[in-house]
């Protein structure tokens, strides 16, 4: 990746990064820095919901299970809405479907955020 940001969930130690390339290929995970607090499904829809985004199902795959690496196909096409958000809320299932839900700041004045909007999002 060329360019990469991240942001951390209000609710518990869970980052969203972001990474992108010159070609305009996305990279989009949720990474825990110990270990998510429930057990993870190989492969899941994780919902994810903003203003401009009120509901999409994203598939993604869970490694070590503090990593979730979403299906980068439709995230091209979302994140440039999420992006003019204030804030993700992202749902992840836990094996028994229960979903947990953890809320980044998409503000447009964050730092950490701020290169990816400019080379990635043309904004």
């Amino acid at each position: 990746m060329e360019h990469v940001a991240a942001t951390r969930a209000a609710e518990d130690a869970v980052w969203l990064t972001l990474g992108c390339k010159a070609d305009g290929r996305l990279a989009v995970s949720f990474i825990h820095s110990e270990h998510f607090p429930f057990p993870l499904q190989p492969v899941s829809m994780v919902k994810l919901q903003s203003n401009n985004v009120p509901t999409a199902l994203v598939e993604a795959k869970n490694v070590e299970n503090n990593q979730i690496f979403v299906a980068p196909l439709l995230m091209r096409h979302i994140m440039p809405l999420v992006m003019q958000d204030d804030q993700l809320v992202a749902s992840i299932p836990d094996r028994d479907g229960a979903m947990h839900s953890y809320t980044f700041s998409m503000q447009p004045n964050d730092l950490a955020l701020k290169p990816i909007r400019a080379r990635c999002f043309d904004f």
